[in-house]
This record gives C-alpha cells, sequence and structure tokens, in this order.
C-alpha cells in the first residue's frame, strides 16, 4: 500500500475508533473524579462513623428523664436517651428484658407519668443492658417536653 491509501484508510477508520475509545476515556475520567466521594475515606479504628441523621423532627437529650416500660416480665426502667415528637430512645435496660410492648411512661421531677404508646423499631444490646428505638404513635395533651407536630 502507498502512503496516500494508509493515510486514506487511517481517515475512514478514525472515526469509528474515536466512538469507541472516547467513551472509555470519558468513564475513567468520571470513575477518577468521584471515587474518592463513593468510598469512605479511612479513618481511624478508634474514630467511630456517626450514622446519617434522616430524622423529620430534632431531637431533645432526655437526661434527666426515666422510662417505665412494659415489657413481658412486667415493667422495667430505663433511661431516655433522647426524644422528639415521631420517636424516642431509651436505655439502659437490664439485659434480660423481654419483649417490649406499647407502652412508656415518661418519668420526670415535675410529673410522675406521661404515658406514649409506642411502637418498637429496634433494639441493641450494650455493655451497660439493652437499648431500643421507637415511634411515638400519640402525644399526649400538656405533654410539656415536645410540642405536638404541625
Amino acid at each position: 500500500m502507498s502512503d496516500k491509501q494508509e493515510l486514506l484508510v487511517l481517515l475512514m477508520v478514525l472515526p469509528a475508533l474515536l466512538q469507541l475509545v472516547l467513551p472509555l476515556v470519558m468513564l475513567i475520567l468520571w470513575l477518577l473524579y468521584s471515587l474518592p466521594k463513593l468510598v469512605p475515606s479511612q479513618r481511624n479504628s478508634t474514630q467511630s462513623v456517626k450514622p446519617i441523621e434522616r430524622r423529620k423532627y430534632p431531637r431533645i437529650a432526655g437526661e434527666l428523664i426515666g422510662a417505665r416500660i412494659t415489657d413481658d416480665n412486667g415493667h422495667v426502667i430505663g433511661r431516655v436517651k433522647d426524644i422528639s415528637t415521631s420517636g424516642i430512645c431509651v436505655t439502659d435496660l437490664p439485659k434480660d428484658v423481654g419483649k417490649i410492648h406499647g407502652e412508656v411512661t415518661l418519668l420526670t421531677a415535675e410529673n410522675n407519668g406521661f404515658k406514649l404508646l409506642i411502637q418498637p423499631r429496634w433494639v441493641r444490646m450494650q455493655q451497660s443492658g439493652k437499648i431500643f428505638g421507637a415511634a411515638i404513635l400519640n402525644h399526649p395533651v400538656g405533654w410539656p417536653i415536645l410540642a405536638r407536630p404541625a
């Protein structure tokens, strides 16, 4: 083949090669750019990863609020870790607490019995005992901790 024929073949094949190679190059560049965002960075083993907050209503720390929980064995006392208009997290429950039923009574210094109907969502074991989260199904009239949701 002469040089002119080789150049002519190259010019004819070049657009087809660009249609194949260009998308691959663009994909590689996109991966190199977005990979650090997709893969979590390396962290120290002592640093904890905070879960993503998906809460509709803000939480209030319940450090001074006790909670009497109804379980299979009767009642147990725990401590409210945090509470919002839509949910509650109770910690420091005994490790042998039974299945949690749908009622929590909040115990504060001012009032000894705001009853909440709940739907338990999750239970986890910790060194200090069990911790659980639940959705609040009702909001009693006069509940001083939080306003009713809009």
